[in-house]
C-alpha cells in the first residue's frame, strides 16, 4: 500500500469527545505551603523573631489567618527529568504522519512535435524576439522565448533606443538643473543658483553671529481662524426654516452639564438601539447567502430526494435556529438569482435597518432624520466613490498616453510625475464640480432635507475661503515676535525692595534685562548688558564672601555669630534674618576650650573598666586635650590658618571685585568664541527656522566657511565644468550611441533573421537557445496539487491544532488559578502599606513546562506541507463543498460550536467562510485562486534574458541551462475599466457616531476640512462660547 494510503489507514476521524470534560482538566491535589511557594513547612516563628516588638503579634496572627491560602500543587518541582502526563484529549493522529509525496515537474498538458516555422511566427520573432505556437487542446498559446544572442525583436531594439535617448534627455534636465534647482535627487544643494547663494550670503551670516540681524517669529492658530468662520455659518444653519432638527435638538448639549451625562446616555441608548439590529444584520447576510446558494443550484427543488439539496435545506434551518429568526421574512425580503448577491445583500441590509428604526421606541421625526442622514451619507459616499473611480481612471489614462506621445521623456520619471501634476489639477477641479452637481440633483430626487444645508455650504464656500485667507494673513501680521529671546538677571544689593505678587510677599533680589532679535545689533546689545550685569554680579558676590562670609572679615572681628542674610514671610511680609548663620574665629575658639573641659571631666568621672586601665588612658587622653584639640586645632588651626585664610580671602575678593571690569571681558570673549567654533547657545532656541541668515547651532563658524569655500566657490567650478564641457559631451555621446546601437542591432537581427528562415523550426524541447516563458502547463512545474484525502488530513490536523491551543490555554489558567486567586485576596491587605505581595509557585513553572512539552510531541506528529498547492476550479469547488460537510461533520463530533467562530473570527453559522479561512490557514490566501485563473496569468521572468551580468553568474556556478529563467511571476488580475460603482451598506451606528461628534457649545470642527460633514449641523453651539 502507498505511504499515504498507509496514513489515511490509520486515521480515525470519528473520535468524539468535547474539551469541556472535565477528565482532561486532571491536575495534582493542592496542599497548604507557605508564602514562598515552598511545599515544606518552615518555622515562621523564627521570621518573626527578627521583627520588633510592636510588629511580632501582628505579623503572628496575620500568618495563622493567611496562611490557608497559600496553597500550591503537590508536585516535585525540582526533578525536572521527571515527567508529568496530562490527559490530553485523544487524536486522530496515532503516528507521525510523513511529509506528502508530491509529484515534481509535471509534463506540459500536451506535446508539440518539430515543424516548420510559419510566416506568422518569424514576424513575431523578428518584432518581439518571442513567438506563439498554438495548442491543441486548450485556448491560451504556447509563448517561446528566444535569446537575446540570438534576435532581440525590433520592439525590444527600439525600446532599448528610447531608453538611451531618455538617458540623454535626463542628462540635458540635469544640465538645466544645474542652473537654478533647489536639491538635486539625493537632496544635495549642488547648482549654480546654489553655489551664488552660498557665496553671497555665507559672509553675512558670518557677520551676523557676531553682530544679530532682526529676526521674526509670526504664527498663525489656523484651526481657531477655521472655528471661528465655522461658528458663523452654524448660526446661520440654526435659523432655516422647514427642516428636520429632532435628533439636533434630542443630543443638544446644555452650557452647564460639562460632562454632558444627560446626552451622553440618550447617545448610547440609540447606539445601543442599533447594535440590536447589527446582530439581526449578519442574519440577513447569512440566510440570503444561503438561499442564493440553493437557487443557483441547476437541480431543481422538486427532486427533495437529492441528498445535497436535503443538506442544504438543513443547513438552512440549522442557521435560522441558531440566529433564533427567519429574518428574510421578518423583513419581506426577496432573492434573485441573476443579480450579484453581494449587491442584494447590501440593499437588503439597508432596506431591513430603515424597517428596523421605524419599529422602534423613537419618536417619528427622530426616526425620520437618523434615516434620511444616513441616506445623506450613503449617497455622498456613492458618489464620492465615483469620483474617485474617475479621477483614478483619468490618472491611468493620462499615463498611458504619456507613454505613447513621448516615448523618450517617458522613461524620465520626474517628467512623467511634473505632466501628472499639472493634469490632476484640472481633473480634479472638473470632476469635483461634477460630484457636487451629481450629489445635490440624487439629493433632490430623494427629497432629503439635508440639501438645504448642503446647498447653504456650497453658496457661502468661497466666501468662508477668502475670509479664512484674510484672517489668516491679518493674524500673521499681528501674531508677529522676536524669534529669539533672551533674559539676563542683575544682583541687586540690599536692602531689597519687598513687593506682592498674587496675595504673597516676595524680596526682590535680582532685575531682569530682556534682549531679543526684533532689531538688528541685537548680539552687540547683548555683549554690552552681560558686561554691566556680571560686573554688578561679581562685584556683589566677591563683596558679600568678603565682609560677611564664613571666611569672611567679619568672621574675623565678630565676637558673636551672625546671620548675614534676610528672608521674608510670604504671608505677613515680614523681614527677617535667614537660616543661615556664619560663626566667628573667637566663638570657634571658646568651642574648642569647652571641647577640652567636657573631655577632661567625662574620663575623670568614667568608670575604670577599659582594656589597659585608668591610669594609661589618663596619658592618651591629656594628649588628645592639650595636644590634638589645644594645639593643633585651637592654636594652629583657629588662631593661625583660619585668620590667614580670611585675610588672604578678604584681599583676593576684593582685588577681584575692584578690577572686575577689566578681567570680565576676558570672560565674555571665551562666551563668544563657545558659541562661534562650539555651540550657540545664545540662538539655540530660535522660534523662527526658516530665516535667511540663519547658522546651524552647532559649530556655526566653521559650517558656514565650510560653505562659502566648499558649496560656495568650488560649487561654482564644478557646476560650471558639468554645465560647459561634462553634460554637453554626455548629451552628444548618448544620443549618438543611441543611433549607433539601435542600427547595429537591426542590421544584426536583419541577418539572423534571415538565417531563422532558412535553418529555423518550431522546437519540442528546451534549450539555451529558446525556452517556454508561458503557456498550458508551464506553472506546473512550480504548483502541486493533492487528492481530497490528503486535504481532509490537513484539515483535521489544523482543526486539532486550535483545539490544542485552546485546551492548552484553558490548561494553564487552572494551573495559575490557585496563585492568583492568592494574590488577589492578600494584595488588597499589602496596598494599605503601599506595598505589593509577590507569590511565586516553582510547581506552576514546571506544570507549564510539562504541557508544553506534552503539546510539542502531540504536534509533531501532525502533517506538515512545504508546497505551493494550487487547484482547479472544478476540484476547488468539490473541495470546498466536501471540506463543509467535514467540518460540520467534526464541529459535532468534538462540539466546537462554543469556539470553533471566535477562534477563525467568523460570524456564528457561516459555513462558507468558515471553511475559506481553515483553506487559508493550511495553504495560504492564494490556494483560494483556480488554477486555470493563475495558468492565464503565469509568466516566466523575462528580464534575465536581457541581464548578461546574471547569465555569467549562472555559468560561474555551472548551470546547463542558463540562459533560461530561474524565477517567475503571476500578472495582477486585470480589472475592468468601468466597473460600476454601487451604493454600500452604512450603518446607522456610523451616522449617530458623526453627528454626535459634530455636537460641541464650541465649535472645533470646520467643514472646509471635515467633507463628510457639511450636511451636518452643529445644533448645541453656545453664541456665548
Amino acid at each position: 500500500m502507498h505511504q499515504n494510503d498507509q496514513n489515511q489507514a490509520n486515521i480515525d476521524f470519528n473520535q468524539q469527545y468535547t474539551l469541556e470534560d472535565e477528565k482532561y482538566y486532571k491536575l495534582p491535589n493542592l496542599i497548604v505551603g507557605n508564602f514562598k511557594g515552598q511545599r515544606t513547612h518552615i518555622n515562621y516563628q523564627q521570621d518573626i523573631k527578627k521583627l520588633d516588638d510592636d510588629l511580632k503579634d501582628i505579623a503572628e496572627s496575620t500568618v495563622l489567618k493567611l496562611r490557608d491560602y497559600a496553597k500550591v500543587w503537590d508536585v516535585d518541582s525540582t526533578n525536572q527529568k521527571q515527567r508529568y502526563y496530562f490527559n490530553i484529549p485523544p487524536t486522530s493522529f496515532l503516528h507521525k504522519i510523513k511529509e506528502f509525496e508530491l509529484p515534481k515537474n509535471f509534463q506540459a498538458y500536451e506535446y508539440n512535435a518539430v515543424s516548420n516555422l510559419s510566416e506568422k511566427q518569424i514576424k513575431e520573432m523578428y518584432e518581439t524576439g518571442t513567438f506563439e505556437v498554438p495548442s491543441k487542446q486548450f485556448p491560451i498559446p504556447y509563448v517561446w522565448q528566444i535569446s537575446s544572442w540570438v534576435i532581440k525583436g525590433s520592439q525590444n531594439i527600439k525600446t532599448s533606443k528610447y531608453l538611451d535617448l531618455a538617458r540623454a534627455y535626463k542628462a540635458y534636465r540635469t544640465w538645466l538643473a544645474y542652473i537654478a534647482q533647489e536639491k538635486d535627487e539625493i537632496g544635495r544643494n549642488i547648482s549654480l543658483r546654489s553655489a551664488i547663494y552660498n557665496i553671497g550670503i555665507r559672509p553675512l551670516v558670518i557677520f551676523s553671529i557676531f553682530f544679530g540681524f532682526k529676526e521674526m517669529y509670526s504664527y498663525v492658530e489656523e484651526q481657531k481662524i477655521l472655528s471661528l468662520i465655522e461658528t458663523q455659518r452654524q448660526l446661520e444653519l440654526k435659523k432655516l426654516q422647514n427642516i428636520n432638527i429632532e435628533l439636533y435638538k434630542y443630543l443638544q448639549l446644555k452650557p452647564g452639564d460639562y460632562k454632558n451625562v444627560e446626552a451622553k446616555q440618550k447617545y448610547e441608548d440609540l447606539q445601543q438601539c442599533q447594535n440590536q439590529f447589527e446582530i439581526e444584520r449578519n442574519g440577513i447576510k447569512l440566510q440570503m447567502q444561503n438561499l442564493y446558494d440553493i437557487q443557483t443550484e441547476k437541480k431543481t427543488l422538486l427532486e427533495t430526494e437529492d441528498e445535497e439539496i436535503i443538506e442544504q435545506h438543513e443547513h438552512l434551518q440549522e442557521q435560522i435556529n441558531q440566529l433564533q429568526s427567519d429574518f428574510v421574512k421578518k423583513y419581506n425580503l426577496f432573492i434573485d438569482k441573476n443579480i450579484d448577491i453581494n449587491l442584494q445583500i447590501e440593499l437588503a441590509e439597508y432596506l431591513a435597518q430603515k424597517q428596523f428604526w421605524e419599529k422602534t421606541k423613537y419618536s417619528k421625526p427622530i426616526v425620520n432624520q437618523i434615516i434620511s442622514l444616513g441616506d445623506c451619507l450613503r449617497l455622498y459616499d456613492y458618489h464620492y466613490d465615483i469620483y474617485q473611480a474617475k479621477y483614478n481612471s483619468a490618472i491611468k489614462r493620462f499615463k498611458e498616453q504619456i507613454k505613447q506621445q513621448h516615448k523618450i521623456k517617458s522613461n524620465f520619471q520626474q517628467f512623467v510625475d511634473e505632466e501628472t501634476q499639472k493634469f490632476k489639477k484640472d481633473v480634479k477641479k472638473q470632476l469635483k464640480q461634477q460630484f457636487v452637481s451629481n450629489f445635490q440633483e440624487d439629493m433632490k430626487l430623494l427629497n432629503l432635507p439635508e440639501i438645504q444645508v448642503y446647498e447653504q455650504f456650497q453658496k457661502c464656500k468661497k466666501q468662508m475661503r477668502d475670509n479664512f485667507k484674510q484672517m489668516r494673513i491679518q493674524q500673521k501680521m499681528e501674531n508677529k515676535e522676536a524669534s529669539i529671546k533672551l533674559v539676563v538677571s542683575k544682583r541687586l544689593f540690599p536692602p531689597y525692595e519687598v513687593y506682592q505678587e498674587r496675595n504673597r510677599f516676595y524680596l526682590r533680589r535680582y532685575k531682569d534685562y530682556h534682549i531679543d532679535s526684533s532689531k538688528a545689533g541685537w548680539k552687540l546689545k547683548l555683549i554690552g548688558i552681560r558686561y554691566y550685569v556680571w560686573t554688578i554680579n561679581i562685584i556683589f558676590w566677591l563683596s558679600a564672601n568678603a565682609v560677611s562670609g564664613p571666611i569672611g572679615i567679619k568672621a574675623l572681628i565678630k565676637k558673636e555669630k551672625f546671620k548675614p542674610d534676610v528672608t521674608i514671610d510670604s504671608i505677613t511680609g515680614q523681614v527677617m534674618p535667614s537660616s543661615f548663620t556664619v560663626t566667628p574665629l573667637i566663638i570657634k575658639f571658646f568651642q574648642v576650650l569647652e571641647g577640652m573641659k567636657n573631655s577632661r571631666c567625662h574620663f575623670e568621672n568614667s568608670a575604670d573598666t577599659g582594656l589597659f586601665g585608668k591610669n594609661l588612658y589618663r596619658v592618651f587622653n591629656l594628649m588628645e586635650v592639650y595636644i590634638f584639640r589645644f594645639l593643633l586645632v585651637g592654636i594652629l588651626g583657629v588662631l593661625i590658618i583660619l585668620p590667614i585664610i580670611i585675610l588672604s580671602n578678604v584681599v583676593i575678593s576684593t582685588l577681584l571685585a575692584f578690577t572686575a571690569w577689566l578681567w570680565i571681558p576676558v570672560t565674555i570673549i571665551i562666551r563668544i568664541l563657545f558659541n562661534v567654533l562650539i555651540y550657540d547657545t545664545d540662538v539655540c532656541r530660535r522660534r523662527e527656522k526658516d530665516i535667511i541668515w540663519r547658522s546651524p547651532n552647532w559649530f556655526p563658524l566653521i559650517i558656514n566657511i565650510f560653505d562659502f569655500l566648499i558649496l560656495g566657490i568650488l560649487n561654482t567650478v564644478y557646476c560650471l565644468f558639468k554645465l560647459l564641457l561634462w553634460h554637453p559631451f554626455w548629451i552628444t555621446f548618448m544620443a549618438i550611441f543611441a543611433q549607433m546601437r539601435f542600427y547595429t542591432r537591426s542590421f544584426y537581427d536583419s541577418f539572423t533573421i534571415i538565417i531563422i528562415k532558412l535553418l529555423g523550426r518550431v522546437p519540442s524541447s528546451e534549450n539555451n537557445i529558446a525556452w517556454k516563458i508561458s503557456g498550458p502547463g508551464l506553472s506546473r512545474q512550480y504548483f502541486y496539487g493533492i487528492k481530497l484525502p490528503q486535504v481532509l488530513i490537513l484539515v483535521q490536523a489544523e482543526l486539532e491544532k486550535k483545539m490544542l491551543n485552546l485546551y492548552k490555554q484553558k490548561l494553564i489558567n487552572l494551573i495559575n488559578k490557585p496563585s492568583l486567586e492568592l494574590k488577589q485576596k492578600i494584595n488588597p491587605f499589602f496596598q494599605l502599606f503601599n506595598a505589593q505581595f509577590s507569590f511565586d509557585d516553582p510547581a506552576c513553572r514546571y506544570l507549564t513546562n510539562q504541557l508544553d512539552k506534552q503539546i510539542d510531541e502531540r504536534l509533531s506528529l501532525f502533517p506538515s506541507l512545504k508546497h505551493q498547492i494550487r487547484f482547479t476550479e472544478d476540484e476547488l469547488k468539490f473541495i470546498l463543498k466536501q471540506v463543509k460537510s467535514f467540518v460540520k461533520k467534526q464541529i459535532i463530533l468534538k462540539d466546537m460550536k462554543s469556539y470553533i467562530w471566535d477562534t477563525y473570527y467568523v460570524q456564528k453559522g457561516d459555513y462558507n467562510l468558515l471553511c475559506e479561512k481553515i483553506m487559508v490557514a493550511i495553504f495560504g490566501q492564494a490556494v483560494l485562486d483556480p488554477f486555470e485563473d493563475i495558468e492565464m496569468r503565469f509568466q516566466l521572468n523575462v528580464s534575465q534574458n536581457f541581464d548578461f551580468i546574471s547569465k555569467i553568474d549562472r555559468v560561474l556556478d555551472g548551470d546547463l541551462l542558463f540562459q533560461l529563467p530561474c524565477d517567475y511571476q503571476i500578472q495582477p488580475k486585470k480589472q475592468g475599466g468601468n466597473d460600476i460603482v454601487q451604493k454600500k451598506f452604512i450603518s446607522y451606528q456610523h451616522v449617530l457616531q458623526e453627528v454626535w461628534n459634530w455636537q460641541n457649545l464650541k465649535q472645533n470642527q470646520s467643514s472646509l476640512n471635515s467633507k463628510r460633514n457639511r450636511c451636518l449641523i452643529n445644533y448645541s453651539i453656545d453664541p456665548k462660547e
